[in-house]
């Protein structure tokens, strides 16, 4: 318990874990992070960010059997729903018509 204080690990396999968890979550998640910005841009890289924990949810109901609520659901539904309007708001769109009466550059009367 947090109470008695923290508990650290008493033995070489222990603190070899500890050691481990360290680096493959942390320090390999932030180095893989770092090398997807550089690989697809910081946007589409936000993008996956934003479905890492609807994949971690759909992951535990598929493989560990964990009971979706419906509440679960709809925030899925929102994340995604918010992921596809990000990535049809990256699309560049088509450039409006030039204006009616000549609106391509030429030399200034006067001049």
């Amino acid at each position: 318990m947090l109470v008695c204080g923290p508990a650290f690990p008493g033995s070489v396999m222990g603190w070899a874990a500890v050691v481990g968890l360290a680096l493959v979550a942390t320090v390999a998640a932030v180095l893989l992070f770092f090398v997807g910005i550089q690989r697809i841009g910081t946007v589409n890289t936000s993008l996956v960010s934003n479905l890492e924990p609807l994949t971690a949810v759909v992951l535990g109901a598929l493989f560990l059997d964990e009971r979706l609520t419906p509440r679960q659901v709809l925030g899925g539904v929102l994340i995604l729903g918010a992921a596809v309007m990000l990535a049809r708001a990256d699309v560049p769109r088509a450039s409006p018509a030039p204006p009616a009466g000549g609106g391509a550059p030429g030399p200034v009367p006067g001049t």
